[in-house]
C-alpha cells in the first residue's frame, strides 16, 4: 500500500512527464524481469525434459538387460535339466547309432571338445559324407534335430563330382557337456 501512496504523492509533486518516464522505466523493468523469469523457467524445463529422456532411456536399457538376464537364467536351467538327464552322453556314440538306425553309410568323423566357460564345454563332431543322396541327408538332419541335446553348427553341401545325383556333405553337430573339474 505504501508504494501506491508514494506514487500518488510523487504524482502530485512531479510533473506528468517525469511521472510517465518513471512509470515506463518501472514497467519496463518488470517486463524484462518477467521475460527473464519465463526464459529461465523454459530453459530449466527443457533441460529437465532432456534429463528425463535420458533417465527413461537408461531405465529401458536396464529393463532390457534384466529381461535378457532372466532369459539366460531360464535357458541355463533348461540346459542343466537336459544335461542331468544324460550326464555321460557321447556325441560320437549317438551319431554312430543314428547312422546305423537310418542305414546310412559310415562317415569320416572327428570330434573336438572346447571349454566354453566355468560351467560347460562343447563337444562337436565333424562328419564328412561322400556320395550321399538328398533323401538320406534330410532324414539324418530330421533325426538329429529331433534330439534337443544336439545342435547343428554347420552344414556344407556340394554336388558330387564322382557319382551323378549324389552330394558330398560336411556336417558339424555339437552338444553341451557339464564341465568336469579334475581334483
Amino acid at each position: 500500500m505504501s508504494i501506491i501512496t508514494n506514487l500518488y504523492t510523487s504524482f502530485n509533486t512531479m510533473d506528468n512527464k517525469l511521472f510517465y518516464r518513471y512509470l515506463i522505466i518501472f514497467l519496463s523493468v518488470i517486463f524484462i524481469v518477467s521475460i527473464g523469469i519465463v526464459f529461465l523457467n523454459y530453459r530449466s524445463t527443457s533441460s529437465l525434459k532432456k534429463e528425463m529422456g535420458k533417465v527413461i532411456e537408461y531405465r529401458r536399457q536396464a529393463r532390457d538387460i534384466l529381461e535378457r538376464a532372466q532369459d539366460v537364467k531360464q535357458q541355463r536351467e533348461e540346459v542343466d535339466a537336459l544335461l542331468e538327464q544324460e550326464p555321460f552322453f557321447k556325441i560320437g556314440g549317438y551319431f554312430e547309432e543314428v547312422l546305423k538306425t537310418l542305414n546310412i553309410q559310415k562317415a569320416v568323423t572327428k570330434t573336438q571338445t572346447v571349454e566354453l566357460n566355468d560351467s560347460y564345454s562343447e563337444d562337436s563332431l565333424n562328419a564328412q559324407f561322400v556320395n550321399i543322396n538328398m533323401k538320406d541327408l534330410a532324414t539324418l538332419l530330421e533325426t538329429i534335430e529331433a534330439n534337443p541335446r544336439i545342435s547343428t553348427k554347420d552344414l556344407d553341401i556340394k554336388r558330387s563330382e564322382k557319382v551323378p545325383g549324389t552330394i558330398d556333405v560336411t556336417l558339424v553337430i555339437a552338444t553341451l557337456l557339464p564341465h568336469t573339474t579334475t581334483a
